[in-house]
């Protein structure tokens, strides 16, 4: 290749780069991340440091049957005796669960092991990558809830548990070695390999 044939590839790399090539792979990265992260916390209930967050509260709560399923609302019926909070003007019944959001879980049939930021499935289907194209083409990508709902849910859960949106050190290496490969890519393209 001579000396002009590498000059004009380099400057075709650069305008692909410029007009939003490594963009569009730091926005797949991104995506890879979630997706890294969502399965992580789903199987295991680890954080980014490896260890399990801390557990669901037993402090003791009160929950009424509108906002539990008819399953789960039998179930404490028949676990508990349905009473009416002191300052409710609400007609539903109530109940003081001891065990707390634990026990609730467990009321409806979800895992309490360990933590895993799913109930309904709501917050972690609303969470993805919420940068734009131009902060991908600037080199930042960003994974959130784009609802204030959801966004709202997500603070919290981190506010009350720690980081949930950080990558691991493997994982890191997961997304470094996609970037790496589409940076690869990109050269071979371009004739530059």
């Amino acid at each position: 290749m001579t000396e002009e044939e590498t000059r004009q590839r380099m400057t075709a790399l650069a305008n692909d780069i410029e007009s939003g090539a490594l963009g569009e792979a730091l926005a797949r990265a991104a995506s890879n991340a979630n997706a890294l992260i969502n399965e992580r916390i789903i199987k295991t209930g680890n954080n980014a440091e490896g260890d399990l967050y801390p557990p669901y509260s037993t402090k003791p709560m009160y929950a009424w049957c509108g906002s539990m399923t008819g399953a789960a609302c039998k179930n404490a019926q028949g676990k508990y005796k349905r009473k009416r909070p002191k300052d409710s003007t609400d007609p539903l019944k109530s109940f003081l669960l001891v065990g707390g959001y634990k026990e609730y879980r467990e009321l409806h049939d979800r895992p309490t092991e360990f933590v895993d930021f799913m109930f309904k499935g709501d917050m972690w289907s609303n969470i993805m990558v919420v940068s734009t194209s131009e902060d991908h083409k600037k080199g930042t990508a960003r994974i959130s809830a784009p609802n204030p709902d959801q966004y709202a849910k997500l603070a919290g859960n981190t506010e009350r548990k720690g980081q949930i949106l950080d990558l691991n050190e493997a994982e890191v290496g997961i997304i470094a070695q996609i970037i790496g490969d589409e940076l690869e890519d990109l050269i071979v393209k371009h004739g530059l390999q």
